[in-house]
């Protein structure tokens, strides 16, 4: 009897799998790849993607390990580095042989040309801003340095661009100290509400290359920001900055406000306490063009597509992927 309970239970427990299995439906196919990463993986795939394709975050540190591994470069890592160091500042793709790549391209050979990178360095020791090839990529072993066109010469130090994790931070240091001193001149200007004027105020910082001086000079230009609509408004106030003499610092030499000069915060500020009516005030611009106060224009007809213009004849041939211009 009991044997007979048993075989019906498992019966039973069996019609139900069964059941269950016909009526279930079946688990849902995978999501399509969407269409634009697609296509994106099949350029990257193709060949042309894999002549163009930008470093790999593995590429680039694996070209900053192989760098500090030179030890005639005498490199510090940029976290560490101050404006007397020697420091990596940018790597870029180096563009790859040219005889190579196109038969690649065309097909007429399977051997992938070997990618470079162009490795800019700044070096704070002998003020030198200096170019270097690095390759093959990945796995990098041959060094040299870029030096043989007009094109490719080293640039004036003092025209080197702003690094953001090494300069900055000490231009920055410099521009809030001189807000801060002139926080009642700047918060009655702007009508800025706000306890820190470093962080209500936006700015922006232009090199500026002169022949009277081998110092650094720097302009700092200030905006306004308009989250809601994300306009940057400028305002009639930049500082000039200069390098101190040993390059390692810089001093506030100049600022314009309102259309004058100064030489200094403190000269600004007295200057503001002896005669409020220099006070400029982003309420009292209207109008449109560069105003504080945009106005918006009707929108025409839609841009039309570019026009190729050859004056002449055409002047380029077109082979595979070889372009010869004016040959």
């Amino acid at each position: 009897m009991a044997t007979l309970i048993i075989s019906a239970i498992c019966l039973l427990l069996l019609i139900v799998v069964v059941v269950l299995a016909t009526t279930l439906e079946p688990p849902p196919d995978p999501p399509e790849e969407p269409a634009p990463l697609k296509l994106l993986n099949s350029v990257l795939a193709s060949r042309s993607g894999r002549v163009f394709r930008s470093f790999t975050d593995a590429d680039t540190e694996e070209i900053i390990a192989f760098l500090m591994q030179q030890t005639r470069l005498n490199l510090s890592p940029a976290s560490e580095a101050n404006l007397s160091s020697s420091y990596v500042f940018t790597i870029d793709n180096y563009p790859t042989e040219k005889t190579a790549t196109t038969a690649y391209l065309d097909e007429t050979t399977d051997v992938e040309p070997s990618h470079r990178a162009e490795v800019t360095l700044f070096n704070g020791k002998r003020n030198t801003v200096e170019k270097y090839l690095v390759s093959p990529i990945p796995h990098p072993t041959d060094i040299e340095p870029i030096s043989s066109s007009l094109k490719q010469k080293r640039a004036m130090w003092r025209a080197r661009p702003v690094c953001t994790t090494v300069e900055k931070p000490v231009i920055d240091q410099v521009i809030h100290k001189e807000l801060e001193f002139l926080q009642s001149v700047i918060s009655q200007s702007f009508t800025l509400n706000c306890e820190n004027i470093a962080q209500c105020l936006s700015y922006s910082m232009l090199v500026r290359s002169t022949i009277w001086s081998r110092r650094r000079q720097i302009l700092v230009v200030f905006y306004m920001r308009d989250e809601e609509m994300g306009y940057k408004y400028p305002l009639s106030f930049y500082m000039v900055l200069l390098s101190t003499v040993d390059h390692y610092g810089f001093e506030v030499t100049r600022i314009h406000y309102n259309g004058r000069v100064y030489t200094s915060s403190l000269q600004l500020l007295n200057k503001y306490k002896n005669d409020p009516s220099i006070l400029y005030s982003v309420n009292n611009i209207t109008g449109s063009g560069g105003s504080y106060h945009p106005t918006w224009a009707e929108q025409g007809e839609h841009f039309k597509t570019p026009t190729l213009l050859e004056p002449n004849r055409q002047r380029f041939l077109v082979s595979g992927h070889y372009v010869e211009w004016l040959g």
